[in-house]
């Protein structure tokens, strides 16, 4: 058999064996994976979420963990779309931190690993590797450090990220999220900004992200 009708048989089968797989196994749900806002009932269960940007729907299921009542939470919500609900597979509850006034010198600035940034309404959402060993506890916080305004008056607020290792060995990266709160920025009646600048102390040395407010 010449190569070419040898290459046309493999496909031939591989078709086949295609089509009959869709044919007996069904069509799965898409999982989606969101940050968002979490919204507990006064029992303390989880009963709706806000995805970033998209309305509120109701879980289909309460969530079993317990968490304080008639609260708002950030959280990741790995989700099946049920239309005007959805169904929670897994929520992971993240962190908010608002930027302060810290002076320089009492915060250490471990490096991280920068991994992804973007907006989120009233949040910056953010993905790091933090360097360290299986368990251990590392402190972050966010300093405020004073705007920049430009030639034409765009105003733009600075923010510093702090990682504190306390000492910890670099065993391997952990995954971390976290949220840095930006009302502060878009919502002040007496300052006006137009965009974030965050620094990040990386592996590389100091490195500058901006994003739009």
């Amino acid at each position: 058999m010449s190569s070419n009708c040898w290459v046309g048989f493999l496909l031939s089968v591989l078709a086949v064996g295609v089509l009959a797989c869709g044919k007996d196994e069904p069509v799965p749900d898409a999982v989606r994976f969101d940050f968002g806002e979490l919204h507990t009932d006064a029992s303390g269960h989880a009963v709706r979420f806000a995805a970033d940007g998209e309305r509120i729907r109701a879980l289909a299921t309460p969530g079993t963990q317990s968490l304080r009542p008639d609260t708002t939470y950030r959280a990741i919500v790995s989700y099946v779309s049920l239309g005007d609900a959805i169904r929670a597979l897994q929520i992971v509850r993240v962190p908010v931190y608002f930027a302060q006034s810290i002076p320089q010198f009492h915060f250490r600035g471990d490096p991280v690993r920068w991994v992804a940034g973007w907006r989120g309404g009233r949040y910056l959402n953010l993905r790091l590797d933090l360097p360290g060993s299986f368990g251990a506890k590392h402190s972050l916080a966010f300093a405020q450090r004073p705007p920049v305004v430009w030639p034409d008056g765009r105003r733009t607020a600075v923010v510093w990220l702090y990682h504190d290792a306390h000492g910890d060995r670099n065993d391997y990266f952990q995954d971390t999220y976290l949220n840095l709160a930006l009302s502060p920025y878009i919502e002040s009646s007496r300052e006006r900004f137009d965009s974030i600048a965050l620094f990040v102390n990386t592996l590389h040395g100091p490195e500058r992200r901006a994003f739009p407010l």
